[in-house]
């Protein structure tokens, strides 16, 4: 079976008006893409928030409502939307992404799915450690290091170009610089009528990549692998790709 190990060492830079942000990877900022070359390259992308990058029929709700997000790199907000319940505002309301439980909607890979399906070149999701359920250095343990992914042709259909973390100092900061409060624009994408596409700014991101191939086989429930020019070693194709949940939903806390 051939697998791919990669790291990947990500330069973001923002570009708002006059001024030029860049965010230092790991302690700002975290980024990978399933592109399987030496370096990978998303230039001039807008940048747009669109809250929670939620698309639920069931629940009436369209974060994108038909804008076209080709090319553009979104920041998303993390978790579902925690809709009040409308005869107690102090409580979520159940009848909507499940009231406190995590749905699908509010997983990261979902927000990575949605972002590829659209066409967007990049997707950016908003840490917080209440929402995520996990702190900053979980993202960073996950990601920032070495990773492995099955060597198969083309693109990873549920992930855009690049995919990445950013810390919410570090978001505050982008909306603050582009003239906008992080929190009021969160508070507003807890709405049916939320309007993505403000505040938009441009960036640049790319990032080396350090590829490897391996060639692993499965002896007796250990998997072992191989990489070319190097030492032999044990190669663990069940680490997960991101944070694991025990059972089919996760708690939510309310900030």
């Amino acid at each position: 079976m051939p697998v791919v190990a990669y790291k990947s060492e990500p330069r973001a830079t923002f570009r708002i008006g006059e001024r030029t942000i860049e965010l230092k990877s790991p302690s700002e900022l975290v980024a990978w893409s399933y592109q399987r070359t030496p370096e990978v390259r998303v230039e001039g992308s807008e940048l747009i928030f669109v809250g929670y990058g939620v698309i639920a029929p069931e629940y009436g709700w369209d974060d994108y409502k038909g804008l076209e997000v080709r090319g553009k790199t979104l920041v998303v907000l993390i978790n579902d939307p925690p809709v009040p319940d409308p005869g107690d505002p102090s409580k979520l309301d159940d009848k909507m992404f499940g009231g406190r439980a995590m749905t699908y909607y509010g997983r990261y890979t979902y927000k990575c799915e949605m972002a590829a399906r659209l066409g967007a070149a990049a997707v950016i999701i908003v840490h917080e450690t209440g929402p995520a359920a996990y702190p900053w250095s979980v993202v960073v343990s996950t990601w920032a290091g070495e990773n492995f992914s099955l060597d198969t042709p083309g693109r990873n259909p549920d992930f855009p170009t690049v995919s990445g973390w950013i810390t919410l100092d570090a978001a505050r900061d982008l909306f603050a610089a582009g003239g906008r409060n992080f929190e009021a624009m969160k508070q507003a994408a807890v709405s049916k009528g939320f309007q993505a596409g403000v505040p938009r700014w441009s960036r640049d991101v790319s990032g080396a990549q350090h590829l490897a191939g391996r060639r692993v086989a499965q002896r007796g429930g250990e998997n072992r692998g191989l990489r070319p020019q190097a030492e032999r070693r044990p190669c663990d194709l069940q680490r997960p790709l991101g944070p694991l949940w025990v059972g089919s939903q996760a708690s939510r806390r309310q900030a």
